[in-house]
């Protein structure tokens, strides 16, 4: 269903993250900053692999990376995983 969006940043005299309006931006954390949106964001559907294959989302660095690394069956399954 979401696997062809594309996440979508706009100011239109306020900020939107796809169809969410921002409530409160830059919200210092200890690893990285925090936007506050009024609603909840759609998410691509699919595995990892399918999101950094799918060209709208630019990964293909991170693709080649994966690929090279041989972890395409990992990134390609569902469910918990953990990396040890």
């Amino acid at each position: 269903m979401f696997s062809n969006s594309t996440f979508c940043l706009l100011y239109q005299g306020s900020l939107y993250f796809n169809q969410g309006t921002v409530v409160k931006g830059e919200i210092q954390a200890s690893n990285g900053v925090i936007y506050l949106v009024d609603e909840v964001l759609d998410v691509p559907e699919g595995t990892i692999l399918d999101v950094i294959n799918n060209p709208a989302y630019n990964l293909s660095g991170f693709a080649n990376l994966v690929h090279g690394a041989g972890l395409d069956r990992t990134f390609n399954s569902t469910g918990k995983f953990e990396f040890r």
